[in-house]
């Protein structure tokens, strides 16, 4: 019998070492450790049972202590898994979270972009209040709902600006080193907040939100009557762009500038299919809106620019960079 449990620990440990080798990005390297020291557990349940029932063989060994030792065994199983489960998600809300060091501030306010899915980050501080700003016609559709209801405080208040009414979520700690989650949902989006009480605070929080001004921008370009032309001097082309991405079937086959605008050609049979919005890239690699117009199979961007990206929904993209890129290797591959 102690031989079936050493074999079955080394099996647990193999097992969770080789769920690490096929799924690096989805399974954390400590699970095997994590998966053993549950074994061992169960290792311990079953050394409570008499040694001389272990030692008898399951011929002789009582019906009752036979049954003990079974369930033992499956608590071990039961308890693996559930771990296993716990571990991977874990795992991915921690890469789904946004932290305020990653992002951009203006003045004391932490910007984020939003992205369906992401968890933010925010700092909150003991006798401070943290103002979460919404988009300017964004409105909440149920009360906030927090899971620490009693040790943090979460009151709505409204502004106006523009004739548009915004609509703000102030939180506040009661304690500190306390951590908790906030789910928002409005009319357009729905967030997820992590909520930590800290030493420090984040005074104010706010999101971009590229998407929705890339289809606010592609209706008004739709609207436009086009009647540039596409003729430039041939000697005065660059050619030299990188295309980088999947066959997609709206996949420019080629982009070009004349030293003022950029051209990007896009393939023929784009009328009948989902056209890609189109972002440039900066340094910290976040998307930023451009105006761009569509004449006949060309994107015409009014300006120069070192990277770019075409984007359908959030999985879909493809990257354009031009020789005016001059990042470092290790920030273009880094």
């Amino acid at each position: 019998m102690k031989r079936i449990i050493f074999i079955s620990l080394a099996a647990v440990h193999f097992w969770g070492s080789a769920l690490v080798a096929e799924n690096p990005k989805e399974v954390p390297p400590e699970l095997p450790n994590v998966l053993l020291e549950a074994a061992k557990r169960g290792e311990d349940k079953v050394n409570k049972v008499p040694q001389a029932a272990l030692a008898a063989g399951p011929e002789v060994r009582p019906e009752s202590e036979s049954k003990n030792l079974d369930q033992v065994l499956l608590s071990l199983v039961d308890e693996v898994e559930a771990l296993k489960t716990k571990v991977v998600v874990v795992s991915r809300s921690e890469r789904a979270t946004e932290t305020p060091r990653e992002r951009k501030s203006v003045g004391s306010r932490t910007v984020y972009n939003y992205k369906d899915g992401a968890i933010f980050e925010i700092h909150a501080g003991v006798d401070r209040v943290t103002d979460i700003e919404l988009g300017l016609g964004e409105f909440l559709t149920n009360p906030p709902v927090s899971g620490d209801t009693v040790r943090w405080k979460v009151s709505v208040l409204e502004s106006e600006r523009a004739s548009q009414k915004s609509t703000h979520i102030i939180i506040k700690p009661v304690e500190e080193d306390i951590e908790t989650n906030l789910i928002l949902t409005t009319n357009r989006n729905v967030y997820h907040l992590r909520l930590l009480a800290s030493d420090w605070y984040m005074p104010a929080v706010s999101w971009n939100y590229p998407e929705d001004e890339a289809r606010a921008l592609e209706a008004l370009n739709q609207r436009r009557r086009l009647t540039e032309k596409v003729a430039v001097s041939p000697d005065k082309l660059n050619f030299k762009y990188q295309i980088d991405g999947r066959k997609y079937s709206w996949k420019p086959n080629q982009v070009f500038d004349d030293g003022e605008k950029t051209y990007i050609r896009m393939p023929q049979n784009l009328s009948t299919t989902e056209a890609p919005a189109l972002f440039l890239k900066d340094r910290d690699d976040e998307p930023m809106l451009v105006n761009y117009r569509v004449k006949g199979d060309f994107y015409i961007v009014d300006r120069l620019f070192a990277r770019a990206e075409l984007r359908v929904g959030k999985s879909e993209k493809v990257d354009i960079t031009s020789d005016r890129d001059n990042r470092s290797f290790f920030e273009r591959n880094f």
